[in-house]
């Protein structure tokens, strides 16, 4: 909920634990949509969910850290922050909703924690100067939906577990996916080709 959000002076919005003795649980829907804010801080954080389009168009917003209570990040969350610059993901993150982090054209590098299951449709699509992604999991334990890393066209490193992929590091990357398992990791033939948007190559 938006009750006890503290505005500073700095632009900073700042989240609290606990409201008139309650905990707060979630971020809503729309919460601060296209507000001018350049950070976000949870003091003591109990939110388990940030709502859909929460921070929706937040142009000016610079920094996230998204405390390990939170649980789901909901569609489009996040969409159209393109000056974010910085990123960390929660411990106990499970899933990233469809679009959540569309167009965050200033985003270079992502880890994804362990603990995500799903990733939604397109929800790092636009993210054109995203060079790494880091998969603290293998790629076959997640759900990925159409097109989630659709529009990333420069990922110059691409990790999955122990594994890291060579990818094309001049040409944009192909909508299909192409690699030769065998040169990129002997005798693994069963690596899915859920980034249908990265090539792979040898």
């Amino acid at each position: 909920t938006g009750c006890g959000i503290i505005f500073d002076a700095n632009e900073i919005i700042k989240i609290p634990a606990e409201f008139n003795g309650k905990p707060v649980l979630k971020v809503d829907s729309y919460a601060f949509h296209g507000l001018e804010i350049e950070s976000v801080y949870f003091e003591g954080s109990n939110v388990t969910v940030i709502g859909d389009h929460a921070f929706d168009g937040c142009k000016s917003l610079l920094k996230v850290v998204i405390p390990d209570s939170v649980k789901i990040i909901e569609e489009q969350a996040f969409t159209g922050c393109v000056s974010l610059g910085s990123l960390k993901l929660s411990n106990g993150l499970t899933e990233i909703g469809k679009r959540a982090f569309k167009e965050c054209k200033s985003l270079k590098s992502v880890i994804i924690p362990p603990s995500v299951d799903k990733i939604g449709e397109y929800a790092f699509d636009g993210c054109s100067n995203l060079e790494e992604v880091v998969f603290k999991r293998d790629l076959a334990s997640i759900d990925f939906e159409y097109n989630a890393f659709n529009g990333t066209i420069y990922i110059k490193k691409l990790i999955a577990g122990d594994i890291e992929y060579p990818t094309e590091e001049t040409s944009p990357v192909s909508e299909d996916i192409t690699y030769d398992s065998e040169d990129i990791v002997p005798d693994s033939e069963d690596i899915p080709p859920v980034l249908d948007e990265v090539s792979l190559v040898p």
